[in-house]
């Protein structure tokens, strides 16, 4: 059994205000019951510290666990909530407020498991020197 430290705990909630933050930022509604399983995703798949793609089910199944949802409730749920976020914005300015950087890039909505590596890699970005120590 692994003991958390201060700054481990100091960490987790330094990246789980982060990712909030940046939805809030999206004008992603917290109302949205989509908001609390992208927000654990993200979350949950930078946890496991690999390239997201590669443990889409692991995330998947995790939420299902966690929420007590099927497959289809949280895929929609997701869904619903980036393409309100399609809605309110254009691709290009959503990933300017996600990374901070210019990207051009043709104007489609997310699809779910790109969004959470978006915002996994943004997480490593903001996060990369207590990545190294």
């Amino acid at each position: 059994m692994e003991i958390e430290t201060d700054e481990g705990i100091e960490s987790n909630l330094a990246k789980y205000q982060f990712v909030t933050r940046k939805l809030h930022q999206l004008s992603i509604s917290p109302g949205m019951a989509g908001f609390y399983y992208l927000r654990d995703a993200i979350l949950f798949a930078d946890d496991l510290g690999k390239p997201v793609p590669a443990i889409q089910h692991l995330v998947c199944e995790e939420m299902m666990k966690r929420y007590g949802i099927d497959r289809r409730k949280l895929d929609r749920s997701i869904h619903t909530v980036l393409d309100q976020l399609s809605k309110n914005m254009t691709r290009a300015k959503a990933l300017r407020i996600i990374t901070g950087i210019e990207v051009d890039c043709i104007n489609q909505p997310f699809k779910n498991i790109e969004f959470i590596s978006f915002m996994v890699e943004a997480l490593h970005l903001e996060f990369m020197d207590e990545m190294r120590r």
